[in-house]
């Protein structure tokens, strides 16, 4: 009998943790979904970002004669694409001030405490860039970051966004004849 209500308040809190997860995802979905329309529809300007999203995730080198409208292509083509097998892009923009944002869902695999059973959690990756092609140095910024896995995510996805749409467009060097 004891092992009875054990077991059936193991489940509870196992499913009272998976109800919190989930109202926490789809929250977090609609938020996406409400940012990524206000930035087609023109109600949000990627410079409204810059305040709330300032903490600095990483910095990275723009490597010299890399074409600037390469890289505006490059973001605003990551929506709607997976990244990594790790990162759902729902939008990506950079505008003529060489500001951007990326609206990103990250996944990783977590323990539900009491029932060992692994799940997926999804992390909002929201990331301001700024790139100073004086200075050469492009900057991802976020939010504070929810735990040690979302910082990771953050980290992951500036990295995978520098790798994809800034270095690989670096152009070749000039011939001269």
């Amino acid at each position: 009998m004891i092992k009875l209500v054990i077991g059936v308040i193991i489940l509870i809190v196992a499913g009272v943790a998976w109800l919190r997860m989930q109202w926490a995802i789809d929250k977090n979905k609609r938020a996406a979904g409400k940012i990524v329309d206000g930035l087609k529809n023109g109600t949000y300007s990627v410079e409204s970002f810059e305040e709330s999203l300032n903490m600095q995730i990483r910095t990275r080198p723009l490597p010299a004669g890399v074409n600037m409208n390469s890289i505006q292509q490059s973001v605003a083509a990551l929506a709607n694409t997976k990244l990594k097998n790790k990162f759902k892009v729902l939008h990506g923009e950079i505008n003529d001030n060489n500001k951007g944002v990326v609206i990103a869902e990250g996944t990783v695999k977590d323990i539900l405490p009491a029932s060992n059973k692994e799940v997926e959690v999804i992390y909002p990756c929201w990331l301001y860039i700024e790139m100073e092609p004086t200075r050469n140095e492009v900057y991802f910024k976020s939010s504070m970051p929810d735990g040690k896995d979302h910082h990771h995510l953050l980290e992951d996805i500036s990295d995978a966004i520098h790798e994809q749409c800034i270095n690989n467009l670096v152009c070749p060097p000039a011939i001269n004849f």
